[in-house]
């Protein structure tokens, strides 16, 4: 049997692992992906009536390690994921302020115009009724 075709009948075994040894589908193939280009670059390697399969679990399982370094050395990374984001933040506080000083305007220029006293929260605003001019 041909080499390269030993290795394509592999593939369905270390996808299986390497989803057992991945966080996710996706970075589980793309370590089966990294285990074949570094098993057909390093082809001259193998040992001829060795168990192929067995080279390419240490491929595979190496590279694992060898990320996971990689990652224990990295400092930690944030992924945007915008709607989760955005749930887990907190709205602005600017937008709230705008509305309590339109509040505010709009009582004490009512306060103005009927003569009465508002409570805002403590801060108590009293003003006298308009006086107009008659002509």
């Amino acid at each position: 049997m041909d080499v390269t075709q030993a290795i394509i009948d592999e593939i369905p075994r270390l996808r299986r692992f390497a989803r057992g040894l991945s966080a996710s589908p996706e970075l589980a193939d793309d370590l089966v992906q990294d285990c074949l280009e570094r098993a057909l670059a390093n082809l001259d390697s193998w040992r001829e009536n060795s168990n192929i399969r067995a080279w390419l679990f240490t491929i595979l399982r190496n590279l694992h390690l060898n990320q996971l370094r990689a990652a224990a050395r990295r400092p930690n990374e944030v992924a945007f994921d915008g709607d989760r984001e955005m749930a887990a933040a907190t709205p602005p506080a600017q937008g709230q302020r705008l509305r309590l000083l339109e509040l505010e305007f709009a009582l004490d220029r009512k306060s103005v115009v009927e003569g009465k006293s508002v409570d805002l929260g403590g801060r108590r605003i009293i003003k006298k009724k308009k006086t107009t001019t008659q002509r």
